[in-house]
């Protein structure tokens, strides 16, 4: 009799603790609803930088504390070291584990609020995101994790930060107009399945909450480079007295994700061809025209004795494609972010995707570059080069209200071409 009164008193204490943690597991649900939850991985077709034309800006990455280039040569892959190149590619997938937001240089991950118990932050956090908490400590975001990198137990992979060096005989160098953020599915990528779709019950990577691919996660990402100049000696570079941020980009402001209503998550779905005029809705709670074209971002907040103590919400008051002066070291950027401009285009093999749209100067830092002399790459002799080093960084921004678990496990392509003032000019 004892012995079956203590199994029952076990089975129920297990039942009950199974009950215990389901409830647990629903709130933590409802906790990290909208901002991109923890232990997700985004792949990647691939991130490439190219020069426009051969000689006029150059590329080079680093290995082993050397500058050179990887020179494919009938299908053989090789590293010249002091080789400067016309393009560079790095491979993902890439990870992006945590909530991060960023004013495109310093990259934190907020506190949050919790929803237990609150219908009505629920319900705001369904419509706009994860709340945060302004005066909960932020946390540094970690740096570039791919599948080449091992995770450090404990540690998280945010956001995407690759080093490359840039050179040109001209001091101004920009990004060309061209420059794209893609959905695989635009690139024609399919899935394990075949599917190449962007919507419908055959879309490639379908997300498990509506008819559209999660490769549709790009609405949400960022793209910043910081960098400055920097001086060459033996193939090696000096780093950049201080890195400044030149570039912030909103690449796809056409995406919108729907939802329908409060209580189904099968059947939202994806706006796509979004203008600054476009009106927008979700769960009935209408958005301002031009919500996709901002970028708002939280900083780290500090008191006045430099202690940390929050964040603040800074918001972009326009929706404007401007930001044509590079910015100084702490200037706010929420109001210079740059934005594709959705009538320039590009007609890739499964889509249409909406481009930069005009060159955009991102040699503009406080230092003063000085030029290096170096061989030319085409042999003909010596020049006299500016050189920077810059680092692409990759996130998904968390202010952004297609930050969703919705197109989790998508894929993406990345795309951005680097000349002179002078080809700026053609």
């Amino acid at each position: 009799m004892a012995n079956g009164t203590g199994v029952k008193n076990r089975r129920l204490l297990i039942t009950k603790n199974s009950i215990m943690m389901l409830v647990m597991l629903v709130i933590i649900f409802l906790a990290i609803f909208a901002w991109y939850g923890i232990r997700k991985q985004v792949g990647a077709t691939g991130i490439s930088v190219t020069a426009s034309k051969p000689g006029e800006v150059e590329i080079a990455v680093e290995k082993d504390g050397k500058i050179g280039s990887y020179i494919t040569t009938n299908g053989t892959t090789s590293w010249t070291e002091g080789r400067w190149s016309d393009e560079a590619n790095f491979d993902g997938p890439f990870q992006f584990t945590s909530d991060v937001t960023s004013d495109g240089l310093t990259f934190i991950i907020p506190a949050f609020s919790s929803t237990e118990d609150n219908p009505d932050a629920k319900a705001d956090a369904r419509i706009n995101g994860k709340i945060v908490n302004v005066n909960g400590i932020p946390k540094t975001g970690n740096q570039i994790k791919t599948n080449l990198d091992t995770l450090e137990e404990g540690e998280t992979a945010d956001y995407v930060k690759i080093p490359f060096y840039l050179r040109s005989q001209s001091p101004v160098i920009n990004v060309n107009p061209d420059a794209y953020l893609a959905m695989a599915a635009e690139e024609g990528v399919a899935d394990a399945d075949g599917h190449t779709a962007i919507t419908g019950v055959n879309s490639a990577r379908k997300s498990v909450y509506g008819n559209f691919t999660s490769d549709a996660l790009v609405a949400a990402m960022r793209v910043s480079l910081t960098g400055g100049p920097v001086t060459i000696s033996n193939n090696s570079a000096t780093d950049p007295a201080s890195y400044e941020s030149s570039f912030v980009w909103v690449p796809r402001p056409d995406l919108f994700l729907n939802i329908l209503d409060m209580d189904s998550e099968s059947n939202w779905t994806l706006q796509q061809g979004v203008t600054k005029s476009t009106s927008l809705s979700r769960i009935g709670q209408t958005f301002p025209t031009g919500s996709t074209f901002k970028h708002n971002y939280y900083s780290p907040r500090y008191d006045n004795n430099n202690n940390l103590i929050g964040v603040t919400l800074n918001e972009d008051p326009s929706v404007d494609n401007t930001y044509d002066n590079p910015i100084s070291p702490g200037e706010e950027l929420a109001s210079n972010a740059y934005k594709s401009d959705v009538t320039a285009t590009k007609t890739l093999t499964g889509g249409t995707v909406p481009t930069l749209g005009t060159s955009k100067s991102i040699t503009g830092f406080t230092a003063t570059p000085t030029t290096v002399t170096m061989p030319k790459t085409d042999g003909s002799g010596n020049a006299d080069f500016y050189v920077y080093k810059f680092c692409l960084n990759v996130w998904i921004e968390g202010t952004d209200s297609e930050a969703r678990r919705a197109m989790d496990n998508g894929e993406f392509s990345l795309h951005m071409e680097f000349g002179s003032v002078s080809a700026a000019n053609e």
